[in-house]
Order: C-alpha cells, then structure tokens, then sequence
C-alpha cells in the first residue's frame, strides 16, 4: 500500500516506526445553527511506533504547486505519533468544497458529502513501515490530485528552540526537499521542490 519516496538525506534514515492503527471516525453535525442540515464530519486516525528511538514529525499537505506544513503537533519527542486529520465542509448546504488537515486548502467534490471515506485514498495501514527521513503519503484525494503526508526524524537529529524544532545544521547539505525541516516555524508553506 505505502509507496514511499527516497530518503531526504541517507543518514536520516535510520529508524523505523510500525503503523500501529487507522481508524475513520465521525461526527454528526449541523450547519448554520440548529435548524442547519444535519451532517457527517469525518476523521482518519493513525497511530504509529517506533521501534528504536524517539521521534519528531511534520505533516505535509501537497495542493497544486503548494506544500504546506505543520510540526506544531509533534514538538515533544516520542515513540509514539498519534496523528489525526479532519475533514470539513465549507458551507453544508451550498458548497462541495471541503478542509482537508486543517488548512486553508479547499477540495472540491461532491462525493465528499457521501461516504467521504470511500471518496479518500488511504497510502497507509495497520502493520506497515514508516523509516525515518523519508516523506510518507497518509492519504490522497485523487480527483483534487492532494496528498497528505508524513516526515518522521529522530529527536537525536534536530536542534529545540523555545519548542520549536529543526534538523540540525549537518544536515542541511544533503536535504533533497522539504526545506521546511531545516527552519524553526511551526508551520507555513512552500513551492514543491524546495
């Protein structure tokens, strides 16, 4: 299931993490007050762990010729990485455009407003393998052509400041992409490619 890229840098990718579960969960909702169309909001779980170390991660979300991302959600170092990802309607009623993550993205599809689970691509399950220094698709919406994804680092391989962390200055030669890692903003955006 998991087509994962090459590794940003080859000594990024010690570590290995084991997806633990993926679990859909929702949410009944109404839009625009109490007497708004009553409707599903949809979640993806995902738990995985280490096996060797503490780790760090950044979400990505690639959009058009945008990457966004965000490390706020791991600022402590762990073997365990719980990540979870909404799914949010614009406008119930008069819009088939939807969040994905949490960002400003919109999707649009109508079958969204369906059994939006069997509208999402999962790029990941239960038992497989997540190394480390690699960017990992989680998910893919595919008629919007946007990917959700997941950068793991060792703790031992990135620098804290006032909660915010980085990959240490060494690797910034070999870093192929993702440039985000290097700088100390919890999140933004980026060109893909950088």
């Amino acid at each position: 299931m998991t087509q994962q890229a090459r590794s940003l840098a080859p000594s990024l990718g010690r570590a290995q993490l084991v997806v633990e579960a993926v679990k859909w969960g929702s949410t009944s909702v109404r839009s625009g007050g109490v007497s708004g169309p009553l409707h599903d909001e949809w979640t993806v779980r995902i738990c995985a762990r280490s096996k060797d170390e503490p780790v760090r991660a950044a979400i990505y979300l690639e959009s058009g010729a945008v990457r966004y991302y965000d490390k706020s959600k791991f600022r402590k170092a762990s073997d365990c990485l719980e990540i979870e990802v909404k799914f949010q309607p614009w406008n119930w009623a008069s819009s088939d455009y939807f969040s994905i993550g949490g960002w400003g993205v919109r999707v649009e599809d109508p079958a969204l407003h369906g059994d939006l689970p069997a509208a999402i691509t999962m790029a990941i399950g239960p038992g497989e393998v997540i190394r480390t220094g690699t960017p990992t698709p989680i998910l893919r919406h595919d008629r919007s052509r946007t990917t959700l994804g997941l950068v793991v680092v060792c703790s031992a391989d990135t620098a804290v400041d006032r909660m915010r962390w980085r990959l240490k200055p060494r690797f910034a030669p070999d870093l192929a992409s993702h440039s985000y890692l290097q700088v100390g903003s919890f999140s933004g955006q980026e060109p893909i490619g950088s």
